[in-house]
C-alpha cells in the first residue's frame, strides 16, 4: 500500500540592501538596512489524486522579478504569476469558463479574471499622508494553505485559504514620528469545482470572498470591508466527435464597505460613474455597497480545415473583482465572429498554412458603439 507523502521545508533568510547615496533629508534612508525571516512550507499527499500545501510566512526572494514598464494609463499592469505555491494546481483556478474549448478568443475584450492569485501578498495599497514614510514593498502572508486534485466521484477541486498581517509604515512629519496603517489584515478564500458530465458536457463553479479588518478612519475611507464574487461555469459538445462546443460562464459580485470607499470604486477608471455624459450612470456618494455582473457565451469548432469562433459577452458598469481578481474595465458587452482555414498537412514548401478573418463589436451598456474591428491575418511555416 503505497504511504502518504509528507514534505516538510524550513528556510530562513538574510538580506541587506545598500542604498547609495544616503538622503540626509530622508530620515529613514542612512544607506543600508537590513532583514532576517523565517518560515516554512509543506506538502501532504492526501490521497493519490489530492494534495495539500501549505505555507507560513513563505519566502519568495528566489521568484523571477517582474519586468520594468512604464505605464501612463489608469489602468494597471498585468503581470504574470511566478511564486510556486500559488502556481501549483493553478489550472484548476484559472479555466473558469474556458472547457473543452481548445479556441477561446477575444477582440476588446473587457471580460474580468475573477481569481488573480498576485492580489495575495501585494504591494500596500496605501500610502501614509506624511512629509516621509518607510512603507514595505509587500504584503507578509502570514500563513496559506491549498487543497488540489480530484476526487474518487470525478470532481476537480480547487480550495485557497491564505491570511496576509496588518502592514504598517513609519512616519515623519516636521520632527514627529508616528505609524500609519497602509494594508490592514485580511482573509482571502476561493473556491473551485469542476467536474465532467460523461464525455460530452461539463460543469463547475468558482467563489471568491476577501475580507478585511478596519480598524482606522483612513483604511475605512480607502478600501472596502468585504468582498465576494461566486460564478458558475460549463461546457457541451453538441456532437458525438467533440468537434462543436459551446462554453460559458456567468458570475455576479458584491462589495461592501463605507460610503467613501465605495464612492472611490464608483470613480474608478473600470466605469467612470461621475462623468457628465454617461446617462445610464449615476454617481451615487451615499452608497455602501457595489453589485454587478459578467458573463460569456463561445461557440468553437476545435478541428478541421475550417474552424469557427464566435462570443457574446459582458461586464456590468458594477461588476468589481480587482480585491482578489483583475478587471481592467466595466460597463462593456461585445461580439465577435472568427473564420479560420488551418492546413497543417505537410507539402513540397511549407509545413503548415493559417488564414483567418474577423469581425468585432463593442458597445457600454448604454448602446453606443465603442469599438467596429475588421481584421484578419494569413501565416506560412516553410520545411
Amino acid at each position: 500500500k503505497p504511504r502518504r507523502r509528507l514534505e516538510l521545508l524550513p528556510y530562513t533568510a538574510g538580506r541587506a540592501e545598500y542604498v547609495a547615496p544616503a538622503s540626509v533629508s530622508n530620515p529613514f534612508n542612512d544607506g543600508s538596512r537590513v532583514f532576517a525571516s523565517a518560515g516554512l512550507d509543506m506538502k501532504y499527499g492526501l490521497t493519490s489524486n489530492l494534495t495539500i500545501d501549505a505555507t507560513v510566512n513563505p519566502d519568495f526572494g528566489q521568484v523571477e522579478v517582474d519586468p520594468a514598464v512604464v505605464n501612463l494609463s489608469a489602468f494597471e499592469t498585468f503581470f504574470e504569476e511566478k511564486r510556486a505555491f500559488f502556481l501549483e494546481g493553478a489550472q484548476i483556478f484559472n479555466n473558469f469558463g474556458r472547457g473543452g474549448s481548445n479556441g477561446n478568443w477575444g477582440f476588446n475584450n473587457s471580460e474580468p479574471q475573477i481569481f488573480y492569485s498576485r492580489r495575495i501578498g501585494r504591494a500596500p495599497q496605501l500610502y501614509p499622508d506624511a512629509e516621509f514614510a518607510d512603507p514595505p514593498t509587500a504584503t507578509t502572508i502570514l500563513g496559506a494553505a491549498k487543497l488540489t486534485g480530484k476526487t474518487a466521484g470525478g470532481w476537480s477541486i480547487g480550495l485557497l485559504e491564505a491570511v496576509t498581517s496588518t502592514e504598517k509604515a513609519p512616519t515623519q512629519t516636521a520632527f514627529v514620528r508616528g505609524e500609519a496603517i497602509v494594508e490592514p489584515m485580511s482573509n482571502y478564500a476561493v473556491v473551485r469545482l469542476q467536474r465532467d458530465i460523461g464525455r460530452r458536457a461539463g460543469m463547475g463553479m468558482l467563489g471568491t470572498a476577501v475580507n478585511r479588518r478596519i480598524t482606522t478612519p483612513a483604511v475605512r475611507a480607502a478600501l472596502p470591508e468585504s468582498a465576494f464574487v461566486a460564478g458558475a461555469d460549463g461546457y457541451l459538445f453538441l456532437d458525438a466527435d467533440r468537434t462543436w462546443v459551446i462554453n460559458g460562464s456567468v458570475a455576479g459580485s458584491r462589495v461592501a464597505g463605507s460610503t467613501a470607499a465605495i464612492t472611490q470604486l464608483q470613480r474608478a477608471p473600470q466605469r467612470y460613474y461621475q462623468r457628465s455624459d454617461a446617462l445610464h450612470l449615476a454617481l451615487d456618494p451615499t452608497a455602501t455597497s457595489l453589485s454587478g455582473f459578467s458573463g460569456r457565451l463561445n461557440l468553437n469548432r476545435n478541428s478541421g480545415l475550417v474552424q469557427v469562433n464566435a462570443l457574446l459577452w459582458g461586464v456590468s458598469p458594477g461588476f468589481e473583482s480587482n480585491d482578489v481578481g483583475f478587471h481592467s474595465n466595466g460597463d462593456r458587452g461585445g461580439a465577435h465572429g472568427v473564420l479560420i482555414w488551418r492546413n497543417v498537412t505537410p507539402g513540397r514548401l511549407l509545413r503548415d498554412r493559417t488564414i483567418w478573418v474577423a469581425k468585432a463589436y463593442t458597445w457600454n451598456f448604454a448602446r453606443e458603439l465603442q469599438s467596429d474591428f475588421l481584421g484578419g491575418q494569413g501565416r506560412v511555416t516553410f520545411r
